[in-house]
Protein backbone atom coordinates (compact mmCIF):
# COMPACT_ATOMS: atom_id res chain seq x y z
CA UNK A 1 0.00 0.00 0.00
CA UNK A 2 0.79 3.99 -0.57
CA UNK A 3 0.90 4.95 2.71
CA UNK A 4 2.30 3.22 6.03
CA UNK A 5 0.17 2.14 8.57
CA UNK A 6 -0.13 3.84 12.07
CA UNK A 7 0.15 1.78 15.45
CA UNK A 8 -3.11 2.12 17.36
CA UNK A 9 -3.72 1.42 21.11
CA UNK A 10 -6.39 -0.73 22.11
CA UNK A 11 -8.34 0.14 25.43
CA UNK A 12 -11.05 -1.55 27.10
CA UNK A 13 -12.74 -0.85 30.57
CA UNK A 14 -10.20 -0.66 33.24
CA UNK A 15 -7.38 -2.85 32.40
CA UNK A 16 -3.85 -3.04 33.32
CA UNK A 17 -0.90 -1.03 31.21
CA UNK A 18 0.31 -4.41 30.70
CA UNK A 19 -2.36 -5.66 29.09
CA UNK A 20 -2.98 -3.17 26.71
CA UNK A 21 -1.93 -3.70 23.17
CA UNK A 22 -1.15 -2.05 19.85
CA UNK A 23 -1.69 -3.00 16.63
CA UNK A 24 -1.40 -1.20 13.08
CA UNK A 25 -4.45 -0.83 11.30
CA UNK A 26 -5.63 1.30 8.29
CA UNK A 27 -9.11 2.85 9.60
CA UNK A 28 -9.92 4.49 12.77
CA UNK A 29 -10.61 2.68 15.98
CA UNK A 30 -13.25 3.33 17.91
CA UNK A 31 -12.50 6.20 20.13
CA UNK A 32 -12.73 5.60 23.93
CA UNK A 33 -15.58 7.53 26.52
CA UNK A 34 -13.95 11.28 27.45
CA UNK A 35 -14.27 9.79 31.15
CA UNK A 36 -12.13 6.81 30.39
CA UNK A 37 -9.52 9.24 28.81
CA UNK A 38 -9.04 10.95 31.52
CA UNK A 39 -8.74 8.49 33.99
CA UNK A 40 -6.09 7.15 32.09
CA UNK A 41 -3.97 10.55 31.67
CA UNK A 42 -4.97 10.91 35.45
CA UNK A 43 -3.74 7.11 36.49
CA UNK A 44 -0.28 8.06 34.04
CA UNK A 45 0.70 11.28 35.81
CA UNK A 46 0.37 9.71 39.30
CA UNK A 47 2.44 7.14 38.34
CA UNK A 48 5.19 9.16 36.77
CA UNK A 49 5.12 11.36 40.06
CA UNK A 50 5.61 8.08 42.18
CA UNK A 51 8.97 7.30 40.19
CA UNK A 52 9.75 10.54 40.55
CA UNK A 53 9.76 10.91 44.03
CA UNK A 54 12.21 9.18 46.84
CA UNK A 55 11.11 6.03 48.57
CA UNK A 56 10.08 6.64 52.16
CA UNK A 57 11.12 3.94 54.52
CA UNK A 58 8.88 1.40 56.00
CA UNK A 59 7.56 1.71 59.19
CA UNK A 60 8.25 -1.01 61.70
CA UNK A 61 6.21 -1.94 64.40
CA UNK A 62 9.73 -3.80 66.70
CA UNK A 63 11.01 -1.34 69.04
CA UNK A 64 14.52 -1.66 69.90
Amino acid sequence: PDRPRKLRLTVKNSEPIEFRKCFHAWSKHKNPPRELEKQNAFSLSQQEQQKQAPKKPHPTNIFI
